[in-house]
């Protein structure tokens, strides 16, 4: 909480050590989340897998396990985790020691860019989705 990263300022702890703090929670919770989303993924393919394939009327083959490709997805996750603690750390850092322990800051108005940028990534990521779908170039999906 931003109560306790005061604290590391009151016990003498630079704005570094406020950001690393942050940054080192954007790892942990990063990684936990990698493993997790790719157990879970194996997991649910193999148990669900059956399932699909009689919804479908085919069999898909031998289930094929790519350590590689499951290791650059659990890099993105543990990417995704760093980058999303990176804008906080910046501003836990930027705080003063007062504010943090008071937790009083002051109004100020959201960017409407953050939002405006994510949906252009969602309706993106949704149109390449439905145009692989529709013409059957899985390169599009990775």
């Amino acid at each position: 909480s931003r109560r306790q990263l005061g604290l590391v300022g009151v016990c003498g702890g630079d704005r570094a050590q406020v950001r690393a703090v942050v940054l080192a929670g954007g790892v942990v919770l990063g990684a936990v989340g990698a493993v997790l989303g790719v157990a879970g993924g194996l997991g649910v393919t193999a148990l669900g897998r059956p399932l699909i394939e009689q919804w479908a009327g085919r069999r898909f083959g031998a289930l094929d396990v790519r350590p590689l490709e499951l290791l650059a997805i659990g890099a993105t996750g543990l990417l995704t985790g760093v980058l999303a603690a990176l804008a906080p750390a910046v501003v836990a850092a930027r705080q003063s020691v007062l504010v943090s322990l008071t937790d009083r800051r002051g109004v100020r108005r959201s960017s409407r860019t953050l939002p405006v940028l994510g949906l252009a990534a969602l309706l993106l990521g949704a149109g390449l989705a439905v145009t692989a779908a529709l013409t059957g170039l899985d390169s599009l999906v990775v």
